[in-house]
């Protein structure tokens, strides 16, 4: 099975959250839900006929948001940039 790595990056509350929720779970994100720093999703979909493992990194878009973790960038095949 191939691995498939997202990373999303935006400003804060645009609804990047909501975008992986939906995704991975076919839901919005629970009303109390809150994200502190990243936040991470893995799905098992058929992309081209092929079981893929799609692992979607959700970071949190805060600019002062410097101290916390971030997705691993040498592993990422795709970026989304939300506004």
């Amino acid at each position: 099975m191939s691995k498939v790595v997202c990373a999303l990056f935006g400003d804060h509350s645009i609804g990047k959250t909501a975008l992986c929720w939906a995704f991975a779970d076919g839901r919005p994100p629970q009303p109390d839900y809150i994200m502190v720093h990243m936040d991470n999703f893995s799905v098992t979909r058929t992309v081209d006929g092929k079981r893929a493992n799609i692992c979607i990194w959700d970071t949190c878009g805060a600019e002062d948001d410097s101290d916390g973790p971030r997705p691993p960038l040498p592993e990422i095949n795709v970026f989304v940039l939300c506004f």
